[in-house]
């Protein structure tokens, strides 16, 4: 099973038709040339359609996105969009991630409290049971060094999830950080206070090459994915940058994960 992800860089109502025609065009790749069953799109602003050259019209509608209380009103933030050619039999569902000390047993190390909610930005997206009994997340982290705190708390959230019933998983995103950053954060939960965790034969973090920034070279990877160790899984980055003008492309590439 092929699985595209990419983060369209606040899609929504406001933005311009050549950018939307980029976005539907490549979405007519992934389906026509690239075997794709499940499109995810994260950044998503507002509701809107995207027309590719084809006539093609793809429906984006934001789903789960956080809302962030300020002092005078509620604001919400950025969602995902689940495309699919054909019915996948699967709902895509918010994952509600357990507070830290539920996952790692003693209070967060980082300021701000140990509530998921109120550290990210964006909620965690689910797909039980996607692909051969492999449970499928999708996660836009934030865009800061609270990244590296995130991504291990998903996913040793859903490691231990997963293992109480044997299942693989996989966790894919635009995860913030490189992932040798994050795996130098992982590595940091072999201390002993750590008593559920560990990297060490734990987790597998494979990557397709460098996708963040289009506009500039790429020079980062930021969209990978996490999953089981042993977990067989590919990615590859895919070059959209010719469906349409440089300006009007996201600034990260898409990535195509195969189960």
């Amino acid at each position: 099973m092929n699985i595209a992800f990419w983060n369209v860089q606040r899609l929504g109502k406001a933005t311009s038709d050549a950018a939307k025609a980029v976005v539907a065009n490549a979405i007519d790749d992934f389906f026509d040339n690239r075997d794709v069953s499940v499109v995810v799109l994260c950044e998503v602003s507002s509701d809107t359609t995207v027309s590719a050259d084809s006539a093609k019209e793809y429906k984006i509608s934001k789903i789960h996105a956080a809302t962030r209380r300020g002092r005078r009103k509620a604001s919400a933030q950025l969602g995902y969009t689940v495309i699919s050619r054909g019915d996948t039999g699967f709902e895509p569902r918010a994952y509600e991630v357990p507070a830290y000390k539920d996952v790692f047993g003693f209070d967060p190390w980082k300021k701000g409290g140990g509530s998921f909610s109120k550290n990210s930005k964006r909620k965690v997206l689910e797909f039980a049971s996607l692909c051969d009994d492999t449970d499928v997340y999708f996660y836009h982290a934030n865009a800061s060094d609270l990244s590296k705190h995130l991504v291990p708390w998903v996913a040793e959230a859903i490691r231990l999830r997963t293992e109480k019933h044997n299942y693989p998983f996989l966790l894919i995103g635009d995860l913030n950080c490189e992932p040798t950053e994050l795996e130098v954060s992982l590595k940091s939960y072999e201390a002993p206070n750590y008593k559920k965790t560990g990297w060490a034969g734990k987790f597998k973090v494979t990557y397709g090459g460098k996708t963040h920034n289009a506009h500039h070279g790429c020079l980062k990877t930021l969209d990978y994915v996490i999953g089981k160790a042993n977990e067989a899984v590919t990615v590859s980055t895919i070059d959209t940058r010719d469906f349409g003008n440089l300006e009007d492309h996201p600034d990260h590439l898409p990535i195509i994960v195969s189960i």
